[in-house]
């Protein structure tokens, strides 16, 4: 989940938090089908651990 610490990965607001966010959401705001910086950055690194592996997933 988005950490609700960092206002960049739950901004809430009239475009509303994103969909890793801790609770449940109404669905109908501009982020809350998106991916948040921090889940983006989360997200990246286990792919990048990943495909760097000697079993690696993508080859």
């Amino acid at each position: 989940h988005d950490p609700e610490e960092d206002t960049n990965c739950t901004p809430g607001g009239e475009n509303g938090n994103y969909i890793m966010f801790a609770r449940a959401t109404s669905g109908d705001k501009r982020n809350n089908n998106k991916f948040s910086p921090c889940s983006l950055k989360s997200i990246n690194a286990v792919l990048n651990t990943k495909a760097k592996s000697l079993k690696g997933c993508f080859q």
